[in-house]
């Protein structure tokens, strides 16, 4: 609890996240990503939006991020090789496997996450709660782009 009470504090306004300061300067305007970015680190943006999906969805996208098959893809198309093969594709019951692993961390992270007595992963009471489980990339894109628009002055 107490590396968690730190690192909130450290990235709370009048620590690095103010106008002008570090954290401020680093992100430009650029969306923030963090479980509690909108609860504690940056209570007061203008516009929150809490990306959700179902863990199972959560769990096959990182698991298909995380494949033999994704990095003989990434090393193929021009991603930076330096001199290790790609793994032998996992068969059909180890994907399953791994990918059920995957989930179930998730789904522990989670659990833990939003138990912490120290920031705890929620919603902030003013963001916009995105489900991203039967979405597409350029859905979810899409629909905070709208959000975001919505809620900045034009």
């Amino acid at each position: 609890m107490a590396v968690r009470t730190a690192a909130v504090r450290r990235h709370r306004p009048g620590r690095g996240t103010h106008r002008g300061g570090p954290v401020h300067r680093f992100l430009r305007g650029r969306p923030g990503r963090s479980r509690d970015i909108g609860t504690a680190v940056f209570p007061d943006a203008e516009v929150k939006i809490f990306l959700d999906a179902a863990p199972e969805v959560r769990g096959n996208r990182r698991f298909r991020q995380a494949t033999p098959e994704s990095i003989a893809v990434l090393n193929s198309n021009g991603g930076k090789d330096v001199g290790r093969q790609a793994p032998d594709p996992l068969t059909a019951e180890q994907q399953r496997l791994a990918e059920e692993a995957v989930i179930r961390e998730l789904k522990e992270r989670d659990y833990r996450d939003r138990h912490r007595a120290e920031s705890p992963l929620q919603p902030a009471a003013d963001a916009v709660i995105l489900d991203s489980t039967s979405m597409t990339l350029d859905q979810v894109l899409t629909r905070a782009e709208e959000i975001v628009r919505s809620h900045l002055p034009t």
